[in-house]
C-alpha cells in the first residue's frame, strides 16, 4: 500500500528553486511508445525542447540527448534510457525527463534507477511532477527514495529467507546437485528415492561401519561395475561425500522420530 500511494506524494512535493547545483552538466532523455504516439504523449521533439528551455533556463549545459521508441514494460530493452542513465553517472550530471513515467516502468523501478544515480553522484529532475533532485526539497526525495529502496532489499531478504524455510520444510531441493539415491520431482521440487542407489548406500554405511577405507569401497564399486551418478569411475572422495550425506540424513530422521 505504500509503495502503491508513493507516486501521490512525489506529485506534492514543492520545489523550491536551485540553490546548490554543483555541476551544471544535465542529459536529456525522452521516450514514446509508438511511432504514432497518442494525443495523451508528448511527442519525442516536444520532450527534448521542454527540456533544453528548462536547462537553459536553469542554468544548465546539456551533454546528451537520447530519443527512444520503446514500451515502457522492460527498462533492458530500452539501451537509449540505459545510455543516458549510464552517462548521467559517468558524468555525475542530472537526467532530465518530461515525466516519470517516460523513464521508470514503474514506482519499484524508478525507486532502483534513483538510487543508483544518487549514489553515483547524479541528480534527476521531472518536469511534469516538478521533481528536482537539485533543491533541497529534491534531496528529500533521494533521501527517501535511498530508504525506500533498502525497506524493499530488506522485503526481499525476508521474502527469500521464508521461501526457503517452507522449501527445507516440505522436503523440497534447495540448489545445487541432485545427491546420490535420490531423483528430483520437477513438479514439485522435491525429491524422490532411486530404489537401487539407496541400496548402494546402504552397502556403503555398512562396509563403512566394518572399518572400510573409502578408497577400498570404491574400488570394490569400480569392480562391481556399480555405475556411479555421473557414470564415471568412484573415486574415495565421491564415496566420502555420499557416506557423509546419508549419515546426516539418518540423523536427521532419528531427531524427528524423538
Amino acid at each position: 500500500k505504500m509503495l502503491a500511494r508513493f507516486p501521490d506524494f512525489l506529485q506534492n512535493l514543492h520545489i523550491m528553486n536551485i540553490t546548490n547545483n554543483q555541476n551544471n552538466s544535465i542529459v536529456l532523455y525522452a521516450r514514446i511508445s509508438k511511432v504514432k504516439h497518442t494525443a495523451k504523449e508528448l511527442s519525442l521533439d516536444n520532450q527534448i525542447s521542454l527540456g533544453e528551455k528548462w536547462a537553459k533556463a536553469n542554468g544548465f549545459n546539456v551533454i546528451g540527448i537520447f530519443r527512444e521508441v520503446a514500451s515502457a514494460k522492460k527498462t533492458s530493452t530500452r539501451p537509449q534510457f540505459l545510455e543516458a542513465v549510464k552517462l548521467v553517472k559517468k558524468e555525475k550530471a542530472t537526467l532530465f525527463l518530461y515525466q516519470l513515467s517516460r523513464g521508470f516502468r514503474s514506482t519499484l523501478n524508478s525507486i532502483e534507477i534513483s538510487d543508483e544515480i544518487n549514489k553515483a553522484g547524479g541528480n534527476l529532475v521531472s518536469y511534469s511532477e516538478d521533481i528536482n533532485s537539485n533543491s533541497p526539497s529534491g534531496k528529500l526525495y533521494f533521501t527517501i527514495i535511498s530508504a525506500m529502496a533498502q525497506f524493499e532489499r530488506e522485503i526481499i531478504g525476508l521474502r527469500t529467507k521464508d521461501a526457503l524455510a517452507h522449501k527445507k520444510a516440505t522436503g523440497a531441493k534447495l540448489g545445487g546437485t541432485v545427491p546420490y539415491g535420490f531423483r528430483l520431482i520437477k513438479v514439485t521440487g522435491k525429491l524422490a528415492k532411486i530404489k537401487k542407489e539407496q541400496e548402494v548406500i546402504s552397502r556403503l554405511l555398512y562396509y563403512r561401519k566394518e572399518g572400510w577405507s573409502y578408497r577400498k569401497i570404491a574400488e570394490m564399486l569400480n569392480s562391481e561395475n556399480i555405475p556411479s551418478k555421473t557414470g564415471k569411475e568412484w573415486y574415495a572422495n565421491t564415496v566420502r561425500k555420499i557416506i557423509l550425506e546419508a549419515e546426516k540424513r539418518l540423523k536427521i530422521t532419528e531427531k524427528a522420530v524423538i
